[in-house]
Order: C-alpha cells, then sequence, then structure tokens
C-alpha cells in the first residue's frame, strides 16, 4: 500500500510562465529573501532568488509570504531542502519543504487564490456536472433560463447582474442558442458613405461595424470618404459556391479507385437528389481524391442567398446516402462507411484552396485614387504608399501568410458580421483575400479580391432584431440581396485597407489609435477652462490669476461656430470671460477677455459635405468635397494662430490685443485669448450693415489699403499656410460650383435676382478667362472675410480680427465683400465715389496707378467670385440658421456688378 509521502513524490510539479511568478518574501533569523515562485507541487515550492545573499539551508524558514504580505497569504515554520546557485545568471534557485498535511492543505489554498483569484476557490468544483435540463419549448421559458442563471451561479460566484439584461425574445431564438441565460452586447457604429458602383450595390452606403476596437470605424470611414471623392469604387461578383467534403472508407486502394469511378460517372443523379432536397441549392460540380482505401468527395454548391453551411449539409448527406445504397453490395467497390465531413471543405479555416476555388461568394472592389486625394485625405503620396505595399506583400510571403497579403480585412468582415448575424466562425475563410496596388497615369488603382465570403441575408442570425435592422440598413435583407451585401462589404475592406495602409505609410496609425482606441489621451473639456488654464495662456507677467467669471456672449459668433454648436456638442466656439488678476505692481484689477477655441479644418469641411447629403443632393456633396480645398478652410485652424504670432508691426496695429496662443496637435486645440472688443463701435454690426455710417466706410476702405500695400504682391509676408490665388484648383472645381449656384438658386430664388443668376452664368461661361484675368492683376494679402462680424472701430481705428481664411488675391474683394454688407443706405453715386476713392487711396498707398475701368471691372469679378465661393455656402446652411443679412447682401451683390460689370 503507498505511503503518504510516496504519493506525494509521485504528484507532477507545476511550473509558472517566468512572465507571470507569483512574489515570494520569507524571513530567515531576522534576515529577509525576497524572490518569486518557480514552481509547486504536494511536496513543496521551487523559489528563484535575485541577488548573491544565499540563506543558510540549516536553519528553518520562520514566515513565508506568497504572492502578498499579508496573513492570508502566510505559512510558517518550513524547512529549506535544496540550494543551487547559478552563477551564469546571478540566482539562486532553492527549494523548499513541507512539513505535513496541514501545511500541503494551507499551501493549495494560497497557490490556488494567487494563480486563479479567489473566487474559485469560494466556488469550489461544480457539484453538479449536467446543467438544469429543460424539454421542448420550456427550456427557453423564464423559470428555465433563471434555473441556468442559479446554477451558475453557485458554482462560480459570479453575480450575474448584466448578462441576463437582454432586448430578445427567448422563444425566438430556437435554432440560434441553446442553454440560454442572456445576450452580450457589441457597440455598433456607422461609417461615413462609401460610394459603390456595382452591379447591385449603387450609390452612398453607410455600413454597421460591430466592434469594440476604437478608431476602426473612423479609418473605414476615412478610406470611404476618399473613394467617394474618387468617383466610387467599381464592385463585381465573379462566383458563388459552397462546398461539403464527406469522406468515403473502402477496404482496399482498388475498391476507392471504383468508387471514384462510379460516383464521377452519376453526377446527373446527385443533382437530382440535391434538387429534391432543397429548392435553392445547386449542385455545381464534384470533385474526388484518393488517399490509400479512402475517397474524398467535394460537393461545390450554389446556395442563392443563403450562406448554405447547413443547407449543404443536408443536401450533401442525402447524396452519400443515395452513393451508400448504391454502391454497398458492389464486389468491386468493398463499400464499408462514410463521414459527413472529411476535412477538405475549408469550412471555418484559413486555406489555400478556398482562394482557387472559392468557398461562399467571390467579390471584387476597385478604385482608381489621383495624386490628389492621396495627398490630401490620405495624406500620403502614390510613390511611398507604392513602395509600402510592395514590400509589405514580400513580407506576407515571407512568413507564408495564409490569408493573403491584406492589410486588415479580418476586422471589417468580423464588424459587418456580428452586426448582421453571419456565422462569425467563417471570419476566417471570408478574411481571405488580398489588396494590389498599382500606378496608373499618375493615379494609382488599388483592387480588393475577396474570393470567400461566407454570408447569407436570409436564415441563421440575420432575424435576430439588432441585425434584422443592420441588415435593412444596408438593403440586403431577405431574398436576392446576397449579392449586394457581398458588394458592400468588398468596398468596406478597400476603404479599410486603404486608410490603414496610407496611415501606417506616414506613421499616422500608432496616432490614431492613441487618440481614438484603448490609449487615448485626455480630451480637452470646457471643464478645464480655469484661472490655471488662462494662466497658462497669459503667463505669469501679467501678474497671478486668481479667479475666472464666465460672461454672456453678447456678439453674434462666427457662422461656422454656430454651426457648430447646433450640431455638435464639444469644446469649441467663442467664450467670453472677466479674469481677476492680482498684479504686485496695479494691484488686484479684473480683465474682460474673449477665449476663441478653434473648430479642425477637417471637421468643417466634412461637414460641410454632411450637410449637403442631408439635403438629398449626393452627387453635388461628392463634387465639392473633391474640391473642399478652393472654399479656402483647409489649415484654417493653424492660420488665425500663424497670423497672431505675426511680429509685423503694421499686422499688430490692425489686430486686436492678443494675449496668449494655443496650437496642440496633441489634442487637437487650437485656442486664441484676445481682448474682449464688444464695447467698440460697429462691433459684430453684421446684421445691421445699413447702421455703418458713410464716412465710417470711407474711413474703413482708407485704413484697409494700409493694410494691402504692406503686403502688395505678396510682400513681408511670412505665412506659411496662407495660399496664393488657385485658378487651376477653381477651374477644376467649375462644375461643383455651377452645381451648387444652380442648386441655390432653384431653392432661393427670391434671393438670387434673373439678373444677378445671368451675370452668374456669363460669368461661368468664361471662368477660366475670368481667372486668368483675376490672377494677372494685382495682388496683395486678403482677410476674406472683411465684413462687420470680423472687424470693428476703436475710436475711428480700425480693427480687423478673424483671420482664418486669408489668402493672397486682388485687393478688391475684401473692398467689395466690405461694401455688400454695409451700403444699404447709399445711393448708386456715392457706391461710385466709395470705390473710387477707395481705388486713389490704394494708388496712393502704394504708389501704382490703377486704371479705374479694368480695376472696377476686376472689382465686378470679385463681387461673382463672393457670391460664388461664401454666399453659396451661406445658402446652404441657411436652413439650420437664420442668416437675417442674406437678403441685403444678395441685394448688395446686383448693385454692384450692374455698376461695375463691364457688360453693363
Amino acid at each position: 500500500m503507498a505511503t503518504k509521502a510516496s504519493k506525494r513524490r509521485a504528484t507532477p510539479r507545476s511550473y509558472f510562465h517566468a512572465g507571470r511568478q507569483p512574489s515570494i518574501l520569507f524571513f530567515q533569523n531576522q534576515r529577509s529573501f525576497i524572490g518569486a515562485l518557480s514552481d509547486v507541487s504536494l511536496e513543496g515550492l521551487g523559489i528563484v532568488l535575485e541577488g548573491s545573499v544565499i540563506p543558510d539551508i540549516s536553519m528553518p524558514v520562520d514566515v513565508i509570504y506568497i504572492g502578498k504580505a499579508e496573513d492570508a497569504f502566510k505559512m510558517e515554520s518550513m524547512r529549506l531542502a535544496t540550494i543551487r546557485r547559478d552563477y551564469s545568471t546571478d540566482r539562486t534557485h532553492i527549494g523548499i519543504q513541507v512539513e505535513s498535511e496541514s501545511q500541503i492543505e494551507r499551501l493549495q489554498q494560497i497557490v490556488t487564490i494567487v494563480a486563479e483569484g479567489p473566487r474559485v476557490l469560494e466556488a469550489g468544483a461544480f457539484t453538479e456536472r449536467k446543467l438544469p435540463f429543460v424539454r421542448g419549448k420550456e427550456h427557453y421559458s423564464g423559470p428555465a433560463i433563471e434555473d441556468r442563471l442559479n446554477w451558475i451561479r453557485n458554482a462560480t460566484h459570479a453575480p450575474l447582474k448584466n448578462l441576463p439584461r437582454s432586448n430578445l425574445n427567448p422563444y425566438s431564438l430556437m435554432g440560434n442558442i441553446e442553454n440560454y441565460v442572456g445576450s452580450v452586447e457589441i457597440p455598433v457604429g456607422v461609417t461615413s458613405p462609401v460610394l459603390i458602383n456595382g452591379t447591385y450595390a449603387k450609390g452612398h452606403i453607410s455600413v454597421p461595424i460591430a466592434t469594440s476596437e476604437g478608431a476602426l470605424v473612423s479609418s473605414i470611414s476615412r478610406g470611404a470618404y476618399a473613394i467617394s471623392l474618387a468617383g466610387g469604387a467599381i464592385t463585381r461578383v465573379f462566383r458563388q459556391t459552397m462546398v461539403r467534403s464527406p469522406l468515403f472508407f473502402c477496404e482496399t486502394i482498388d475498391g476507392a479507385l471504383n468508387l471514384e469511378r462510379w460516383i464521377n460517372n452519376h453526377f446527373h443523379l446527385l443533382s437530382q437528389k440535391v434538387q429534391s432536397m432543397s429548392s435553392v441549392a445547386k449542385l455545381q460540380l464534384v470533385k474526388t481524391f484518393i488517399f490509400s482505401s479512402s475517397v474524398h468527395v467535394q460537393f461545390y454548391y450554389s446556395t442563392g442567398d443563403a450562406a448554405g453551411q447547413n443547407m449543404t449539409t443536408v443536401c450533401t448527406w442525402a447524396c452519400c446516402e443515395l452513393i451508400q445504397s448504391s454502391v454497398q453490395d458492389d464486389r468491386s467497390i468493398q463499400y464499408e462507411f462514410y463521414s459527413i465531413e472529411g476535412n477538405m471543405s475549408g469550412d471555418k479555416k484559413s486555406n489555400i484552396q478556398n482562394f482557387i476555388m472559392g468557398r461562399g461568394i467571390g467579390v471584387m472592389a476597385e478604385v482608381t485614387l489621383p495624386e490628389k486625394i492621396l495627398r490630401r485625405i490620405l495624406r500620403v503620396d502614390s510613390e511611398k504608399l507604392l513602395r509600402v505595399i510592395a514590400s509589405a506583400e514580400s513580407g506576407c510571403l515571407m512568413i507564408g501568410m495564409t490569408n493573403g497579403p491584406n492589410v486588415n480585412f479580418s476586422n471589417v468582415i468580423a464588424g459587418i458580421f456580428a452586426a448582421t448575424g453571419q456565422d462569425l466562425a467563417c471570419v476566417h475563410e471570408s478574411s481571405a483575400g488580398f489588396i494590389k496596388i498599382r500606378g496608373y497615369k499618375g493615379q494609382i488603382v488599388a483592387t480588393a479580391y475577396l474570393p470567400s465570403l461566407v454570408i447569407g441575408t436570409v436564415g441563421g442570425g440575420t432575424m435576430l432584431p439588432a441585425q434584422h435592422d443592420c441588415l435593412d440598413m444596408l438593403g440586403c435583407l431577405g431574398s436576392g440581396k446576397a449579392f449586394r451585401f457581398a458588394e458592400i462589404i468588398a468596398a468596406t475592406c478597400l476603404a479599410l485597407d486603404l486608410s490603414t495602409v496610407s496611415a501606417t505609410t506616414t506613421n499616422e496609425f500608432v496616432k490614431a489609435h492613441e487618440k481614438l482606441g484603448r490609449n487615448r489621451p485626455e480630451s480637452f473639456s470646457r471643464s478645464q477652462i480655469d484661472a490655471k488654464f488662462f494662466q497658462s495662456m497669459i503667463g505669469s507677467k501679467a501678474g497671478k490669476i486668481t479667479g475666472c467669471e464666465p460672461r454672456q456672449l453678447t456678439s453674434n459668433q462666427s457662422i461656422i461656430t454656430k454651426l457648430f454648436d447646433k450640431t455638435r456638442s464639444g469644446v469649441s466656439g467663442i467664450y467670453r470671460y472677466t479674469l481677476s488678476i492680482n498684479d504686485p505692481e496695479n494691484g488686484a484689477r479684473e480683465l474682460p477677455v474673449v477665449l476663441k477655441i478653434k473648430n479642425v479644418d477637417t471637421d468643417i469641411i466634412e461637414f460641410g459635405v454632411a450637410l449637403i447629403r442631408l439635403l438629398g443632393e449626393e452627387q453635388l456633396a461628392d463634387r465639392l468635397a473633391a474640391s473642399a480645398g478652393v472654399l479656402g478652410f483647409s489649415e484654417s485652424h493653424l492660420r488665425e494662430i500663424e497670423v497672431y504670432a505675426s511680429t509685423d508691426p503694421i499686422m499688430r496695429q490692425y489686430s486686436p490685443q492678443i494675449l496668449g496662443l494655443i496650437a496642440d496637435e496633441e489634442r487637437q486645440l487650437y485656442a486664441i485669448l484676445m481682448e474682449d472688443l464688444s464695447d467698440l463701435d460697429y462691433y459684430s454690426s453684421v446684421s445691421e450693415g445699413h447702421s455703418w455710417d458713410t464716412k465710417d466706410i470711407a474711413s474703413t476702405l482708407e485704413q484697409l489699403t494700409h493694410l494691402q500695400s504692406r503686403y502688395w504682391a505678396g510682400a513681408n509676408l511670412n505665412l506659411k499656410t496662407v495660399s496664393g490665388f488657385q485658378v487651376p484648383e477653381l477651374v477644376e472645381a467649375r462644375a461643383a460650383l455651377w452645381q451648387l449656384t444652380e442648386f441655390n438658386h432653384d431653392r432661393r430664388a427670391d434671393l438670387i435676382s434673373p439678373d444677378l443668376f445671368g451675370r452668374l452664368r456669363r460669368f461661368f461661361d468664361q471662368f477660366e478667362a475670368n481667372l486668368v484675368r483675376m490672377k494677372n492683376y494685382h495682388q496683395t494679402l486678403s482677410h476674406n472675410d472683411f465684413n462687420p462680424r470680423n472687424l470693428c472701430l476703436r475710436q475711428g481705428k480700425l480693427v480687423v480680427y478673424d483671420w482664418e481664411l486669408c489668402k493672397i488675391q486682388n485687393p478688391q474683394y475684401d473692398c467689395a465683400e466690405f461694401l455688400l454688407y454695409t451700403l444699404k443706405q447709399a445711393s448708386d453715386s456715392e457706391i461710385r465715389t466709395m470705390v473710387d476713392d477707395y481705388r486713389k487711396s490704394l494708388e496712393v498707398a502704394t504708389g501704382q496707378e490703377l486704371d479705374s475701368v479694368e480695376f472696377n471691372s476686376i472689382l465686378a469679378l470679385n463681387v461673382l467670385l463672393f457670391v460664388t465661393l461664401r454666399l453659396n455656402l451661406y445658402l446652404l446652411a441657411s436652413g439650420l440658421l437664420d442668416f437675417a443679412f442674406l437678403p441685403d447682401v444678395y441685394d448688395n451683390a446686383s448693385r454692384l456688378v450692374q455698376l461695375f460689370d463691364p457688360v453693363s
């Protein structure tokens, strides 16, 4: 009979992984030793000690703590059994002997808690070997579900508070789940629409993605945006097949050869059997493979709108039964038995066969991307992208990647599958595929190839409530929709791979995940606008800021800010504060300030495009998105900060007092702190342009010439974000701009008079020639938003702010815009006098002689350009905001072009 000691010696030793070894602290004769637990058995502990101090093997271990230095993890009076010094690693390996059965039990408890957690020890082993069993429909009843939940609670001591919370009707889940106890929620996000030009899917389609991975939906959306701007992805289904592969056994090799011959000669019988079993499944092909005395048979089916996994299994079983009944008495075949699956179907496994023959639906998606879209949207150039993708393909070959050289198709497949009720285990073969990118005539052509999408739009999990909604959203619910579904998935895979490979090429990938994923930096919030924040902006020279009191902003905010206030949550906007400052030299004082936190340029552009889509103008949205650069918003969040950071004395003379600037790319925080101008004359008088005195209008235009002369022909301008007059870009955007003009005219003919619309038409008829005339005329720094919203007078002196749209263009542009907002009460002769005086003042300031006829003609062209680029956008947004100034401005635009257009 074996003794307890011999049983202990027979117990296997368990080793802890080097990266997860519990800590050890023990004391021997008032000396302490620190190490890690390397292994444990019923005989004792193996411990690794760092350093050169070695315990005394002749002395007992007084106290040892395993995992934590707490009484619950303490053992006493143990004996050192072995000591081995490893000089190569400077470590000491020791063995501590377990002295008694009570110590064995204590050791097991401690090690279990340390390795598995305290709840495992509390729960113990399952006292019941089986779940509570209920037959029939009662299996899905409330009492049966509660019995299962209580059973698992008792067994694990897990409270399971959230798992049972579900909107699902348990009785509707027959065929989807057994032993039902609850449901798991996965967040679902929708991508930006991707434009698809497929056979079965057409138009802009937003795709639901179920995932918990930050940055995934945003990355797909970026790729979708680029594809849409480029005219959309061409998608085509090229194959549909589902494979099942039973395995037949014979007694000899000759029998297997004869069975193969029989199967190949009776395809028509097998096809008839499939038709008798299913009205949907069609047998397309049967292939046989012999190994020794066995025959693998591959059945290839088309399956309509179902993935067909279960359908084809039943059909294959019927065929196997037919084969068995037909050959079991044939002595030449020596048939024994069959197995319904011989592991050659590629079911739910990554394999090369699926690339060659396909399993599910085979589909491709392709897009041609111009260099301009690559650089503006994906922020990468074609040469670098092509080098990266080529080398990445060689990397796939080096590691033997069986799923193909794609970047991350599986992210799209898993996200769509979870959202739409597909078989999640089929992510393996469905993610097989590759992306190829090649250069073509200064552009790139990107193709996504997916040979084996195992998907369905009927049956399975597609009728679960949320999954039903997601398929419905895609227009893919029910019969006749599987090919559409496949084309959408392929276009989405293409979008994600383009975005991801671009991000990895430019090293934006990690930044995006830091911002949107697991390790996102702390974002800026309104609660962080406090005294400390203002102190960091102003610095210490002004004194110590002891408080900040928000005040009502009485002025009109910028149009961009107002739009974002209406449509988005966040901290961007214009805020008014009174700062309490303790100045050692001047004592305590209060300082009224305005804080402007700017929107990032891409947010503005994307919002504008989304607004047009909401109006139902998909084509117009795509055209404008592709030409967004001409609208002037690119880098607008940086441009105004750069202007205010300028040391040019003339710029500072006409700017407000700037107290602080922030441009923090990491937090996407762009802020300007400036003096409060609300007490100045004409402050924020954009909707009261008629209130401007004629003398003040003339004085403002005269002071404007001083600014313009400073930067005449681009002199003294050291602003990196300020661009010049973009003739090629504007010409390229002509179609989009004219479509927008027609769209607005159709909506608001009450504002755009027939005369003005006719002049706009003639302007566009000679669009390039007119732009070249403007380009060849004098250029200077233009505020490009010079109206009573962005300027005021301090005792007659001009103060100009909001420089975010400034650019190099004709000086007449700012003059024309200012007059459009302020000349409501002026007569035609007064207007002519104002423009003539402005021209003469500009001649004096610049020393240039300016022909009045040409000057006035260029001014009229600038009015028409202003209507095209700016007023068109205001009209689009007028559905969200009441722009009271629009009727006056449009009326004044008609007057100005009638007065100065040479056609008149």
